[in-house]
């Protein structure tokens, strides 16, 4: 995602909580397009085109697959992962 200038509208916010490590959510597609901030702990999104991509706190990502096969989410590392959901229009 390239920095912009561009105001992002948004629908909402909602607090994330993975409590228990390695816990894995089925494949699944976002419900709407989203902008994910990792406040802790650690994840692993595996894609539908298999590639995975780890997102440590303090990294921010775009999720737009509203459709399709989406995606899989797996809480890693030691610490409990906590996120920023911001739901866009």
């Amino acid at each position: 995602m390239e920095l912009s200038s561009e105001d992002l509208a948004a629908l909402g916010v909602a607090l994330n909580e993975a409590a228990l490590l390695g816990v894995e959510v089925d494949r699944h597609p976002a419900p709407r397009r989203q902008l994910y901030l990792q406040l802790s702990g650690e994840l692993e999104l595996r894609v539908s085109d298999g590639g995975t991509r780890t997102f440590p706190a303090g990294t921010a990502f775009l999720l737009e697959d509203v459709s399709g096969k989406g995606h899989v989410t797996r809480a890693l590392g030691t610490s409990e992962v906590r996120g920023a959901i911001v739901q866009l229009s």
